[in-house]
């Protein structure tokens, strides 16, 4: 199981980049990045959770083969970093507490190692836990997507790689794909919070059948179904 993010502990406060990675020292330099860059790897971690290390290598060895300057970040997530000179034990100033809670907020982070591919600024995959494969496979497929788009040279394609607002961005539409619709963290299979679980415990005690969709994917589908539905926290249940 991916660990959650973890608790204060007694271990260094942030950890140094590795290949041509950068590390996330604010939220505001991350907005640089994501309105500069069509495409953005961004890499969450805390520096002693074992698995951050694996994939950590592996995210910095990507970064020094990439054929074009594309950002590779790494963002310290431990709660226990200084919120004012936080700084790692190389010398690399790392976010302070209130920039990291508002950067896993954002995307909707939970658990490290977490590694994001945003492109427009919005997350199109992400990659939980220490699985190689599947993070070389993932940031190999958007570095060939994006060098495809600069070659077609297509100006309508620079707002997503399949030059269409996803279908699922119609919330009224989303809401009614199945008669018990819910909007959880996570899936049925790996829940990211207590009410999720709590809900989905219920739901197949019940043996109820359900379509969801998984608000953590998609940072649009989860801020806009907020405004739509005039409540502010999920999971959310819609009967049609």
């Amino acid at each position: 199981m991916t660990p959650a993010i973890p608790a204060p502990g007694n271990s260094a406060n942030g950890t140094s980049s590795a290949g041509k990675t950068t590390v996330l020292t604010s939220i505001s330099q991350l907005n640089t990045f994501l309105t500069s860059s069509t495409l953005v790897f961004l890499c969450i971690h805390a520096p002693f959770v074992p698995q951050c290390l694996d994939t950590l290598s592996i995210f910095g060895l990507l970064s020094t083969t990439s054929p074009r300057s594309i950002p590779f970040l790494t963002l310290n997530a431990s709660p226990d970093a200084d919120t004012s000179t936080s700084s790692s034990q190389d010398g690399v100033d790392s976010a302070g507490s209130d920039d990291i809670e508002a950067i896993l907020d954002k995307f909707g982070v939970e658990t490290v190692p977490t590694t994001l591919i945003i492109w427009n600024k919005e997350v199109r995959d992400r990659i939980e836990g220490a699985n190689a494969q599947e993070l070389r496979k993932t940031i190999q497929k958007y570095i060939s997507r994006l060098s495809t788009l600069d070659a077609t040279n297509s100006p309508s394609d620079s707002s997503t790689p399949s030059q269409q607002k996803p279908a699922h961005h119609d919330l009224s539409a989303l809401t009614k794909k199945h008669p018990l619709m819910v909007f959880i963290k996570g899936t049925p299979l790996s829940p990211q919070c207590k009410f999720t679980r709590a809900l989905l415990t219920i739901l197949d005690t019940n043996k109820l059948s359900y379509g969801y969709f998984n608000i953590l994917a998609d940072p649009w589908v989860r801020t806009n179904l907020k405004t739509f539905s005039n409540w502010p926290t999920f999971p959310q249940i819609y009967f049609n």
